[in-house]
């Protein structure tokens, strides 16, 4: 089963349980897909 929420209600959640995005201290950003090896570079080109 899938679930869905509109950016309108995860903004209602995080209001309910005192979350205000705005005080939140800044973080660096997660690599969820981990480094890139750089092989898309070569994907499709002519060797040339």
């Amino acid at each position: 089963m899938d679930y869905v929420i509109t950016t309108r209600e995860l903004a209602k959640m995080l209001k309910q349980i005192d979350i205000d995005l705005k005080k939140l201290p800044d973080e660096n950003f997660d690599q969820p897909l981990g480094l890139s090896s750089g092989a898309a570079n070569l994907f499709a080109t002519s060797g040339e």
